[in-house]
């Protein structure tokens, strides 16, 4: 659980950090070093947590992304079905159409 919450604190902390006191110096390099940073911190994160290595921390990361997104878009779409006319005509406002009607609801 330590995780879940550290990393992207670790994350934003390392981007803003980079990008406060490099963009000075750097320019618009500083956003590209920044983002390469704070990812790598926040691999670093999963790493010490889970006590693995590199590449398992670089695993954890990439199935903790694909979780959040699909979690977002199962999240989106109940969202669409329950109050469709806050977001209309998005795509999930679309699946969400064709789940409900699919489902006779």
């Amino acid at each position: 659980m330590a995780a879940t919450v550290l990393g992207p604190i670790v994350y934003f902390i390392v981007l803003t950090g980079v990008g406060f006191f490099l963009e000075g110096i750097l320019g618009g390099a500083a956003s590209t070093l920044g983002y390469i940073l704070a990812f790598l911190a926040w691999i670093w994160v999963y790493k010490h947590t889970f006590k693995t290595g590199w590449l398992g921390g670089l695993a954890i990361a990439i199935l903790a992304v694909v979780v959040f997104v699909i979690f977002g878009l199962v999240v989106g779409a109940f969202l669409g079905m329950i109050a469709p006319s806050v977001s209309s005509g998005t795509t999930l406002m679309s699946l969400s159409r064709y789940v409900s009607l699919s489902l006779n609801i």
